[in-house]
């Protein structure tokens, strides 16, 4: 494809494991291109020991983790100073990588903030051209004027903005200040994640909710639904998994409604007794309330598993689950809707496994192999344009 190696620049401080979630997109895209002599990539990130590691993805993939003075790192628990910090150490060591003679053509930052600001720094020192992959959470920036700020200054610097939903883009198209902003799905894992070979009808309906248990993911809404359903269908189970600060009110409502002996509670689970709820259940639902959060990752998850999906219409949603299609959108903060959109799918064992179908040939677009392709096309417009603009 290319006469030499293109060299790219990521950055990620949600790379895991400091990043909380499952596999993040930078992950899957290293993991495609390390199969990719043509490429050579190195990918800056926090570490989450305190102590600087060296870490090799293939022959072609090098991922380095930075210290950045605190140990047992969770990104989503770093203050905004400890975001500036790891901002600061990883353009200088950028600019040190660089030094020994390496030549990025392109920089890739998997936030706005504070990946999107390395990415703007190095643009301005050393004309390295840049795209973001923005995130739901970065419209909360939006609202903090310090980070606005920084924000919109990255935004506006880049080659390409890039958001994995149209919500997102619609919002993003009226504040922002940035040339170009592009959709490019986030992809699902198909080498792990499908249906069951074979799936025999259980004599229980199996509801699953996979995700983070706090206020924002609207469970409690969810369980109200179940109370209801559960008086009028004896065969229904909810399986919750997932931990987080409502668990315990949850179950709680669970007990006060009496349907706690028909609610279990999973915790966490590893992906392997994930994959086994997924292709037990029936339906997946995700009743989410907050806009900014990413629901996209276990959706994903549950079309590639055939699943007809209940879900609100927040970011990250409505480009997965199209109304009618493969699932339902409900209205936020309703369990009379959760109830309505359930029990057709209880009632209705064909529109069940149509809907799950329609889930299952949604997600065979989003492979990783697929979305990797996507976003090599993006890297090569993006290198050309910027020799172009250089003469």
């Amino acid at each position: 494809m290319f006469c030499e190696k293109m060299r790219i620049l990521f950055f990620d401080h949600n790379f895991l494991p400091a990043g909380e979630g499952e596999g993040s997109t930078s992950f899957y895209l290293l993991r495609e291109y390390a199969k990719n002599p043509e490429f050579e990539i190195d990918l800056v990130t926090i570490s989450t020991d305190g102590q600087d590691h060296l870490l090799k993805m293939g022959e072609n993939v090098t991922i380095h983790c930075l210290a950045i003075g605190k140990k047992q790192v969770k990104a989503s628990n770093l203050s905004v100073l400890e975001m500036f910090s790891y901002a600061s150490r990883a353009y200088k060591f950028s600019l040190e990588l660089m030094a020994e003679g390496n030549v990025f053509e392109i920089a890739h930052a998997f936030t706005s903030f504070p990946d999107g600001l390395i990415c703007q720094l190095l643009s301005r020192k050393k004309k390295v051209p840049y795209l973001i992959s923005a995130e739901n959470q970065d419209a909360g920036m939006v609202g903090n004027p310090l980070l606005k700020y920084f924000v919109f200054r990255v935004w506006k610097n880049s080659s390409f903005l890039i958001v994995d939903n149209q919500n997102l883009r619609g919002f993003l198209a009226k504040v922002s200040v940035a040339k170009e902003i592009g959709l490019l799905k986030k992809g699902v894992d198909l080498d792990f994640f499908s249906p069951a070979a074979t799936k025999q009808e259980a004599e229980q309906f199996g509801i699953l909710c996979d995700s983070q248990i706090i206020p924002s993911k609207g469970i409690r809404f969810l369980i109200q639904a179940f109370k209801i359903l559960a008086g009028r269908y004896e065969n229904l189970q909810l399986l919750i998994a997932g931990e987080g600060s409502e668990r315990q009110s949850l179950y709680d409502l669970a007990r006060s409604l009496e349907v706690a002996e028909r609610i279990i509670f999973l915790g966490e689970l590893s992906l392997e007794k994930k994959l086994a709820c997924y292709q037990q259940a029936d339906v997946f639902v995700l009743p989410s309330q907050d806009q900014q959060v990413d629901n996209g990752f276990a959706i994903r998850q549950a079309l590639a598993a055939g699943l007809p999906v209940v879900t609100t219409p927040v970011f990250g949603t409505q480009d997965l689950v199209i109304d009618g299609f493969n699932g339902f959108s409900v209205r936020i903060d309703v369990a009379d809707d959760l109830v309505e959109k359930i029990e057709q799918l209880i009632l209705d064992r064909n529109l069940k496994l149509a809907m799950g179908k329609n889930s299952l040939e949604l997600a065979q677009q989003l492979s990783w192999q697929n979305i990797a392709q996507q976003y090599l096309e993006l890297y090569v417009k993006t290198k050309n344009i910027s020799q172009i603009q250089r003469g």
